[in-house]
């Protein structure tokens, strides 16, 4: 009798506890009024509710059907992210979100609140929020592009399952329940941190999503009409399938601020074009901007009698896909808009784009502004019978429109970083302008840092739009080359060397400065080979020259930087020059990819007669083929390094002179670009935040610092190792004394020993 009753007892306990369990989440919903079992977004409220995302309103209901504000979207944003806390905290004053906002815009998620501060409750419309999801999981994209990345990834359907454009009601509000809809999915979709965006969003990622060609369709039925043209037609929306990359977009209207803008092109279908192509393309700006391309050549648009052309442009051609132009602002007293059209023209290699011209646009922004414009001006003269090269730092404070206070009374107090010296540190500004020298670096490592100037006047009288820059810090980017030495211990033979250098047209942005020419003529001195082959490459291959060391160098004036990037024939057309016997080395240079069919073969040529490759791949790693760049170095013996800057294209050279002449293993980690990756110190409100990757295969790192510079002494912050090369450390903002002075910051990193690995990465605040 007592364990039938025990046995009772357990079977009533079971059954209360299933019935416990089953109806846990619909309690969890049922508490809302207004989302009972049955409502299309029932299991969605359920899942935000459990899982912190919402609470709904005081009155217990949800409010399903509600537009979403955006600030409500963002702290749903923060509360998915496993990442972050809940919450971030406003400052008294401030938006409640205020808080969630700072930390989002560090992720630079595109949100209209962040500047506006009205915009935050405003209804968030539907393809906006496809664009802020897209950048939550890392994808910078246009709404339409945004939108096809819901399709694309099953996060949303549209209203009628047509899945276009159209279907999808872009410009209606997002209700609260597809907003928890849409987020139950994306977290069923994959991890729950957030990606975010490395910069500002651009929408450089629209290439990843193309749209289909129905996916503007408007629902109008077009009907045949019987003047059939001879080649059906190939139906494109510019711009849709091509990426555009902007340094930035608003400029000073001054005529010498300048930005640097690059349209990646596809094909009709959608495909990249092959990086051995060139094209022919014209650039015009609206504004009045000056263009400078592969070409100097420019037209001008002299109409209704304008003071200034009215209209540029430019005929440049691609490096592959790629159409780069330097653009710099035309001088104005007023606000200009400008619209820079990419025009691929029909012509040599039209195959790949016999559907018609693709036109792409860019919006610029010119403002004119007061200024303390400083410049890092090269000066050469002979003393002596000597030539004497030095650069020297000039201030001058210019009004809106580009004129220069040349009657200004006072003077500027310049502070350097990096250990770049000055002659003066406290010069007085005459007739408009104030002038420091740079002490010359005696270092055999490139230096990179700031000048860093605030303007004092020696009294109040100066016209009143310089209010906002005296006494305010302006800086400049300087940096110092170091030099190629060799040691004369080392007495290895030197072999026969090759240099394969690339002069594609984005060599324009990548190195414009010409280091790979001044550098690879101090490498040639500084080894002397007997034999030395010079080669440039682009869409083509020429031969510059075969002959001893001193004879090579001058003719390396002779690459320029036009067209695509074919480093198969590079290659081909190096080894072909070379010994059939004897130790070989060649270096090949590149800022692009290439067809690997035709490398391979090259590749093979090197195998064959035993030369040793050196690979050095510059720029962006994204358009670096860096596994092949690393398959020629590794199967030919020799090394494959990676920079960002061309600068640093010296540390590379020493580390190849000290392999070949000593014997020492390369070092592909002595320069900071190859040390860190995407270093960046943001001043939010009210934090600050320091981050960066370390490269793999740098080394046992122990510690990465930040560094301030300050005239009281530097004010270091050590990072916090989070994992995965990632470091990391985020600070109130006003725990930083004087934090609105500092326009720059330095991250060091060091060893178990507190030896400093590699160089110093100085980066500007954000």
């Amino acid at each position: 009798m007592k364990s039938t009753s025990k046995f009772l007892s357990m079977v009533v306990m079971l059954v209360v506890l299933l019935i416990s369990s089953s109806a846990s989440p619909v309690n969890a919903a049922r508490q809302f009024k207004d989302v009972k079992p049955g409502h299309w977004a029932f299991e969605s409220v359920n899942w935000a509710y459990d899982q912190g995302l919402t609470k709904g309103y005081p009155d217990g209901t949800f409010a399903p059907d509600k537009p979403i504000t955006e600030a409500q979207l963002v702290t749903m944003l923060v509360r998915l992210d496993c990442s972050s806390p809940d919450s971030f905290p406003s400052e008294p004053g401030q938006h409640k979100a205020s808080g969630n906002y700072w930390y989002l815009s560090g992720k630079n998620i595109p949100l209209d609140g962040q500047n506006r501060t009205f915009a935050k409750d405003w209804p968030v419309k539907r393809s906006t929020a496809a664009q802020i999801i897209a950048a939550y999981n890392g994808y910078d994209l246009d709404k339409k592009q945004a939108v096809q990345y819901l399709y694309t990834e099953d996060l949303a359907t549209g209203r009628a399952g047509k899945n276009t454009w159209k279907d999808f009601s872009p410009d209606d509000s997002l209700t609260r329940a597809e907003a928890v809809d849409l987020l139950r999915k994306v977290s069923m979709n994959g991890s729950c941190d957030i990606v975010g965006l490395k910069k500002r969003a651009s929408g450089k990622d629209n290439g990843t999503f193309p749209l289909p060609s129905s996916f503007d369709d408007d629902g109008t039925v077009h009907f045949p009409t019987n003047n059939k043209p001879s080649k059906p037609p190939v139906v494109i929306n510019p711009g849709a399938s091509n990426e555009v990359d902007i340094d930035k977009s608003e400029l000073i209207a001054n005529g010498n601020d300048s930005t640097y803008v690059t349209v990646s092109f596809k094909d009709c279908n959608g495909n990249t074009i092959p990086y051995d192509r060139s094209l022919a393309v014209r650039v015009t700006s609206s504004a009045g901007a000056t263009l400078a391309g592969d070409t100097e050549k420019y037209d001008y648009d002299w109409s209704n009698n304008h003071s200034r052309p009215y209209k540029t442009s430019i005929m440049t051609g691609t490096d592959g896909p790629d159409a780069t132009v330097k653009v710099t602002a035309p001088l104005s007293k007023t606000y200009l808009k400008d619209t820079l059209t990419f025009e691929l023209i029909q012509g040599n290699g039209s195959s790949y784009i016999n559907c018609a011209n693709q036109i792409v646009t860019v919006n610029l922004d010119y403002v004119p502004k007061a200024e303390v414009r400083l410049e890092i001006v090269p000066e050469r003269y002979t003393q002596n019978g000597t030539l004497i090269e030095r650069e020297k730092v000039v201030t001058t404070i210019v009004l809106p429109g580009g004129e220069v206070v040349r009657n200004f009374r006072g003077h500027v107090n310049l502070r350097s970083t990096s250990g770049i010296q000055l002659t003066t540190y406290s010069p007085s500004f005459v007739s408009g302008a104030a002038t420091a020298y740079v002490i010359p670096n005696e270092s055999p490592e490139p230096i990179r840092g700031e000048i860093i100037a605030e303007v004092v006047p020696y009294n109040s009288f100066y016209p009143v739009e310089l209010t906002g820059v005296i006494n305010e810090t302006h800086s400049v980017d300087i940096t110092h080359d170091g030099f190629l030495s060799i040691d004369a211990i080392c007495s290895n033979e030197i072999p026969e060397m090759a240099f394969i250098i690339d002069a594609s047209g984005s060599m324009m942005h990548n190195d414009p400065k010409s280091f790979r020419i001044t550098k690879t003529q101090g490498l040639i001195n500084n080894l002397q080979a007997e034999r030395n082959i010079a080669i440039k490459f682009n869409s083509s291959s020429q031969h510059l020259i075969t002959d001893q060391w001193f004879v090579v160098p001058p003719h390396l004036t002779r690459i320029g930087q036009s067209g695509g990037t074919n480093i198969g024939a590079g290659m081909n057309s190096a080894f072909d020059r070379m010994s059939s016997s004897g130790s070989k080395v060649a270096i090949l240079l590149t800022d692009g990819n290439s067809s690997e069919s035709s490398i391979q073969s090259a590749l093979d040529k090197a195998v064959k007669g035993g030369i040793v490759v050196y690979t050095i791949g510059l720029g962006k790693e994204r358009n670096l083929n860096s596994p092949l760049l690393k398959k020629i170095a590794k199967d030919t013996g020799g090394t494959y390094y990676h920079i960002t800057d061309s600068i640093d294209l010296g540390l590379v050279y020493q580390s190849i002179i000290k392999e070949i002449t000593c014997g020492v293993p390369a070092l592909t980690c002595s320069s900071a670009s190859m040390l860190f990756e995407n270093p960046s110190v943001t001043f939010g409100t009210p934090r600050v935040v320091m981050e960066t990757d370390l490269r793999e295969g740098c080394g046992q790192i122990a510690k990465v610092v930040v560094r301030f510079n300050s005239s009281k002494g530097n004010i270091d912050y050590e990072l916090v190792h989070r994992g995965h090369n990632n470091y990391r450390f985020i600070i109130d903002k006003d725990e930083i004394a004087n934090y609105h002075l500092y326009t720059s910051a330095q991250f060091i990193a060091y060893d178990r020993s507190n030896n400093q690995v590699g160089a110093i990465k100085t980066v500007p605040i954000k």
